[in-house]
């Protein structure tokens, strides 16, 4: 199961990211730095709003969900988002009114919050439920639609407004593509029991998740107040190029492990989810670790490439900074994150996200109006550092703590060993096309060699499979 699941959400999301890359890097060069500073700010208050409001409903749903509930359980979640989104909308309405925002501000906002919660809401159902194909698509659609109307938003009005409004409705798109996963479910009836379950759960998730999206955002919004647009526009497009490429291979891990991980601790079976756990573990260690170190080490040419080298120059001094900071915060939220809701220790996800958001709020207040976008960047570094904190002290006896460190070292020194021959072959080549594939190559078989001998992400029975088809087909042909 774990392969199949693999091999879906990888390949899902491997083409996805290369959709958001093209997608990112057209918004940026199209509509300029300040532009993509406004969407960035839009996008940025539109998270804090879901976050708040609703976004806590999704994990409540992963964590209470079984699959005997039938379809009323899933139809008291979608009825809780609905209402969620109409009290939303009427928040917007008030806010606009009141001349807290202009109309077309709530307008735009308000699609943000639609297609963020919508696609949220169908693809945790599609991933609870063990869909890896409808996810695929949803994963696939909600990028292409991404590109398509950003492209048409940018040149047809060439405004932050426009460009929210399309990712709105890129993410409703999607959000349709995944209703496949209950298209054939059953009768829909209300049921009150799920839906106060839901609510019990997810209680003390409501301040957590606000904290969650204001810790993820006040560095964003603090350096938009402190400099500008521009430069918020510049940070923003850096730190959402790298955490994409690592998002997308956390939500592929996450996907293709978690849900295995609750089947297991559902069924009382602790040592085996603990196994997977595990397996999840040093997935996300390669990930963090040699997404990092490429990106420092080829930074010159992709952001050369992607932005262009102006943006890159301006960006640079705090590079290190905006890598370590996503690190750690993929960490937090793809392993602590999703733990906690299989283990079901929703109260502390609240403590954690606390610390987090006030550490990047005094932070980010007294470094970002001296420093710029270093004091962003060190100001949620710093707090994610101290929101992880919280659940390893926490968690330092439970069964989610016994991990394969010593595993999770070797494939970290594969990373690392890859980082430091790769820039003595540039040394030697220089700046060259050949010094940087001669590099990347590097990259690549240090990583292949570490997946094959921890068997990372099920390769060596992902590649056992292959060669077993192989040999069927070859013995096909021969008869």
């Amino acid at each position: 199961m774990i392969g199949r699941h693999i091999a879906y959400y990888f390949g899902s999301k491997g083409l996805a990211a290369i959709l958001n890359v093209v997608t990112m890097a057209l918004f940026v060069r199209m509509g300029g730095a300040e532009t993509y500073g406004g969407f960035v700010l839009f996008t940025a208050i539109a998270t804090i709003v879901y976050g708040l409001a609703l976004q806590w409903l999704r994990f409540s749903f992963f964590a209470c969900y079984r699959e005997d509930a039938g379809p009323g359980f899933i139809f008291a979640y979608l009825g809780t988002q609905a209402v969620g989104l109409v009290l939303v909308a009427g928040g917007l309405a008030l806010a606009a009114s009141a001349g807290l925002v202009t109309p077309t501000e709530a307008l735009a906002t308000g699609f943000l919050i639609a297609g963020l919660a919508s696609y949220d809401a169908l693809h945790e159902i599609a991933r609870t439920r063990l869909h890896a194909e409808i996810v695929a698509l949803g994963v696939l659609v909600r990028s292409a639609l991404m590109l398509a109307l950003g492209i048409l938003a940018i040149a047809g009005f060439g405004s932050a407004l426009s460009l929210a409004v399309a990712v709105g409705v890129a993410n409703i798109g999607a959000a349709i593509a995944l209703s496949a996963s209950i298209w054939r479910i059953g009768a829909w009836r209300w049921n009150g029991a799920d839906a106060r379950r839901l609510l019990s759960y997810g209680r003390p998730l409501v301040p957590a998740f606000g904290f969650e999206a204001a810790g993820n955002q006040l560095d964003r919004l603090l350096l938009a107040r402190f400099a500008d647009l521009a430069e918020t526009g510049r940070y923003g497009a850096v730190s959402d190029l790298f955490r994409q490429v690592l998002i997308v291979v956390a939500e592929a891990i996450s996907g293709a492990y978690m849900a295995i991980v609750r089947t297991h601790v559902i069924a009382g079976e602790q040592e085996r989810a603990r196994a997977v756990l595990g397996q999840a573990f040093l997935a996300y260690v390669a990930l963090l670790t040699f997404a990092p170190l490429g990106f420092l080490r080829f930074s010159v040419p992709i952001l050369d490439t992607v932005f262009g080298a102006d943006l890159r120059v301006a960006i640079e001094p705090a590079l290190p900074l905006i890598v370590a900071s996503s690190v750690v915060a993929v960490l937090r939220g793809y392993y602590f994150g999703q733990v906690i809701h299989i283990v079901q220790h929703s109260r502390l996800l609240l403590v954690s996200t606390a610390v987090h958001a006030v550490t990047v709020g005094i932070a980010g207040l007294i470094a970002i109006p001296r420093y710029g976008i270093e004091g962003a960047a060190g100001s949620l570094l710093l707090g994610n550092v101290l929101g992880c904190a919280v659940f390893i002290v926490a968690w330092r006896n439970h069964f989610v703590m016994r991990l394969p460190y010593l595993e999770a070292l070797a494939v970290a020194a594969f990373g690392v060993a890859a980082y430091v021959l790769s820039g003595l072959t540039l040394q030697v080549l220089g700046d060259t096309v050949s010094g940087f594939v001669a590099g990347a190559a590097i990259f690549t078989l240090a990583a292949l060699a570490a997946a094959r001998l921890y068997n990372l992400l099920s390769v060596n029975d992902m590649l056992a499979r292959a060669w077993e088809m192989l040999i069927a087909a070859r013995q096909n042909e021969g008869r």
